[in-house]
């Protein structure tokens, strides 16, 4: 189904017409959990950035552009990982909250299916505990949340449990930076 997809997208886009933001989110969505090569991780990219711009206001296009910009070799991008990942979340609790008035997610008007929101906290996680200045606490909460939502991940429970281990050393004064 997935080459259907980007065959699809490819014969689109050689007539000149216009793929809708739900069909560049389910792209960039796919390529980013299949990606084996450069080029399909290219397109991941490019497919994210285009339902960005088509759908600037709705969290699957944040979500799909965070995760795209995580995956392949280049980790250049993880600060711009980092800032949609967290629109995206943002973004998803303002209109469950009603903050947000109007705004519709066309791939996922409800929720996003728990495993794909728990991937995404916990790589949301991960960015930011390998920034400079890592930001334990904030990591700790996406961890919690993706251990929620997937309890039967282990590695979303080994996540949760070596920053919260991280977090007791730096209270207790032995941060290892300081040895």
């Amino acid at each position: 189904k997935l080459q259907r997809f980007v065959d699809a997208a490819h014969v689109y886009s050689m007539y000149g017409h216009e793929l809708d933001a739900k069909t560049h989110q389910a792209l960039a969505l796919k390529l980013t959990q299949t990606s084996e090569t450069a080029s399909a991780v290219k397109a991941a990219q490019k497919h994210s950035a285009m339902a960005v711009e088509l759908a600037p206001t709705e969290p699957t296009s944040h979500l799909a552009r965070g995760l795209s910009l995580v995956i392949g070799e280049d980790s250049s991008r993880r600060d711009e990982a980092t800032v949609s990942l967290r629109a995206a979340f943002k973004i998803r609790s303002s209109m469950r909250s009603g903050k947000v008035l109007g705004v519709r997610d066309s791939t996922y008007p409800d929720e996003w299916p728990a495993e794909l929101e728990a991937y995404a906290r916990h790589t949301l996680g991960m960015l930011l505990v390998s920034q400079e200045e890592p930001k334990l606490e904030e990591a700790q909460e996406e961890f919690a949340k993706a251990a929620s939502l997937a309890p039967d991940q282990e590695q979303f429970q080994q996540s949760l449990q070596g920053v919260r281990h991280a977090l007791s050393e730096k209270e207790g004064g032995t941060d290892k930076r300081e040895l």
